[in-house]
């Protein structure tokens, strides 16, 4: 594929008009605002969210960080037609299922492909439909949403390791296949719920 090499300022630019959780590559932006521009074929489920090139917004702590990320995630569900809202901090409800969407997040740090996520236990054992998103931003700015579904978070919840009243999700990224590695087990191959937003309508 032939490449070509642009400027900081362009790059900036194009973060700018990215639209969250729609646009995951500079590719995406300039196929949508450029006429006559095709579609990519087959383009990747991720998400993405524009980097931020405020100072301040780049100090956020983790907590902050993921409070907004969260917050954008919900609202771009909504606009889609899921009728869901935040609850707190951490969880969202689905209003047209009575069912509960745990969503923590986690940035890619120290190690490349590596992310872990944390979600306190308690809820989810007093909860009976549970969905929960994994919202792992890369150092790029993209972000991730691996949408566990019903069936899923029954088998993986009792496999998880557990620590300080928190569940554990260590997820791990190889290529396009995306594991979350069970204790004991192994890795569980999770691509085919990157992007699986459907399954919350």
């Amino acid at each position: 594929m032939p490449k070509i090499e642009i400027s900081d300022e362009v790059w900036e630019y194009l973060q700018r008009l990215a639209t969250p959780f729609v646009d995951h590559t500079p590719d995406d932006v300039l196929r949508r605002i450029l006429p006559g521009v095709p579609k990519a074929r087959g383009s990747h489920a991720a998400v993405k969210l524009a980097i931020s090139t405020d100072p301040q917004e780049s100090a956020l702590s983790p907590r902050e960080k993921g409070k907004r990320v969260r917050g954008d995630y919900v609202s771009r569900l909504q606009t889609q037609g899921t009728a869901i809202r935040l609850a707190d901090s951490v969880w969202a409800h689905l209003e047209r299922t009575d069912s509960w969407v745990a969503i923590p997040f986690a940035v890619e740090h120290g190690r490349p492909g590596h992310w872990f996520l944390g979600l306190p236990e308690t809820p989810v054992a007093q909860r009976n439909r549970v969905f929960v998103v994994l919202l792992c931003q890369e150092e790029s700015g993209s972000v991730v949403d691996i949408v566990l579904p019903l069936d899923a978070v029954r088998e993986i919840i009792p496999r998880l390791s557990r620590s300080k009243g928190q569940t554990k999700f260590n997820v791990k990224r190889t290529g396009n296949r995306w594991e979350l590695m069970i204790p004991r087990v192994g890795p569980f191959d999770v691509s085919k719920y990157v992007g699986g937003r459907g399954v919350l309508r």
